[in-house]
């Protein structure tokens, strides 16, 4: 499985943020790298590209490149040993529940982050085994399905990259249709 990263085309272990837990509504950590699954098949699809292009203001905000429509990114492959703890369902986050809580409402990615590597949220899934409030709510922060890692010590490669988007009128954003293309070097890079 690959993943993708939006922001960055350089992964170095002193420009990793160390993962933090956050404030009290706020369901999402800070700090840690943020990837969503990537298909070699659909250079023209990414949930979290898609999600970027239709909140304009959010891709505003993510965005610190000179040109916009040039976003870099990295293909990453994680080491077939990478602990990955994989929240899908309401089994899923009581046992992170009981086992790492931060309050009555949520819990620690910090304490997650002694024993694993990361997290995947399927934000479908979870949607779909779930009536939850506190779940709910922590979907709607994350907006797509999203792996989070909280040690790139398990990355066994990247890839360096682009996205190249097609430009669009942000006031119309929402009557257009948006096109990009996800460019990466053939280059395996190891973390240095």
């Amino acid at each position: 499985m690959e993943y993708l990263t939006v922001g960055t085309n350089e992964i170095k272990k002193e420009l990793f943020i160390p993962i933090k837990d956050n404030e009290v509504n706020i369901y999402k950590p800070k700090g840690g790298l943020w990837l969503t699954e990537y298909n070699e098949k659909y250079k023209n699809y990414n949930a979290w590209v898609d999600y970027l292009i239709d909140n304009p203001d959010i891709f505003f905000y993510k965005n610190r490149e000179v040109d916009i429509w040039k976003q870099p990114c990295s293909l990453v492959t994680l080491k077939e040993n990478a602990n990955i703890f994989m929240l899908e369902n309401n089994t899923d986050y009581s046992y992170l529940m009981n086992n790492f809580p931060l309050d009555d409402k949520k819990f620690s990615y910090e304490l997650l982050a002694k024993k694993c590597d990361g997290i995947y949220v399927d934000t479908l899934n979870l949607l779909k085994n779930t009536n939850e409030k506190n779940i709910l709510r922590m979907i709607m922060q994350f907006g797509v399905s999203s792996l989070i890692l909280f040690n790139i010590d398990c990355i066994n490669y990247y890839r360096s990259g682009y996205v190249l988007i097609e430009p669009f009128d942000f006031e119309y954003y929402m009557y257009e249709s948006a096109e990009y293309e996800i460019n990466y070097e053939k280059v395996k890079k190891k973390i240095r």
